[in-house]
């Protein structure tokens, strides 16, 4: 077979003027597909440029990955949540549907499940006595005889004040008395502590102690918020 001859410039400049028409007819068909896509029914979005292909953006199909995955998370966060809360509701009902009118026996039985709920090692309930102005712990686990100054320390504060306090670090807060720590050997970590508030006065103060892990969570403060709700009742009784 005869090897080509060398292209010459009249052939050179017809082969670029062909590849030019050839360039030319597909962008014509390109632009022709765009105007024409809302006439038809077929969609020519999707009809790559002859000279710019599309390429797919990373970045923002990342963005949008996080995204769905944050709002996936928060999906999953929300019906744990929702699920703890009404389990919590149902045992506290329970308790309260089964207590044979005894509402010291019943306060008791609520401060257990209270613990249970909470995950946590200690919970007390204090009576606020605005006369003498004390909070007197009731039946605390273990320990005989609690009384704390209205004002003083966490539970005084939370009385006072009528508010929810959450302490993840008990050493690191100045509201914190370690005297009791100091006479019974025990060691506070963690505070949850709120108020049982009965027409604008605080009746009771209940201190969660020592979260198993960690520190009390939002969680646990609307849990707590619940119980107080429920011994309203009961604490006007005993």
């Amino acid at each position: 077979m005869p090897r080509p001859g060398p292209i010459n410039n009249g052939d050179r400049l017809g082969l670029e003027a062909s590849r030019r028409a050839s360039r030319d007819s597909l962008a014509e068909e390109y632009e022709h597909a765009r105007r024409h896509s809302t006439d038809s029914t077929e969609s020519y979005e999707h009809v790559p440029s002859p000279t710019h292909a599309p390429r797919p953006n990373k970045e923002r199909q990342r963005s949008f990955e996080a995204m769905s995955a944050s709002e996936l998370r928060k999906a999953a966060a929300a019906e744990r949540r929702e699920r703890r809360r009404a389990a919590a509701l149902f045992r506290v009902t329970k308790v309260v549907s089964e207590s044979d009118g005894n509402s010291s026996k019943l306060v008791q039985r609520l401060l257990e499940v209270a613990r249970e709920i909470l995950y946590c090692s200690h919970v007390t309930l204090f009576w606020v006595d605005h006369v003498s102005e004390i909070l007197i712990a009731a039946n605390p686990d273990g320990i005989e005889s609690i009384v704390v100054p209205l004002g003083k320390g966490v539970a005084g504060r939370c009385a006072l004040d009528k508010v929810l306090l959450n302490i993840g670090d008990a050493s690191q807060d100045d509201r914190f008395d370690n005297t009791t720590d100091k006479e019974t050997g025990f060691s506070t970590r963690t505070i949850l502590c709120a108020p049982v508030v009965e027409e604008g006065r605080t009746v009771a103060v209940i201190e969660a102690l020592n979260k198993e892990e960690g520190s009390f969570d939002d969680e646990d403060v609307e849990l707590l918020q619940l119980l107080c709700d429920e011994l309203r009742a009961p604490l006007r009784r005993a």
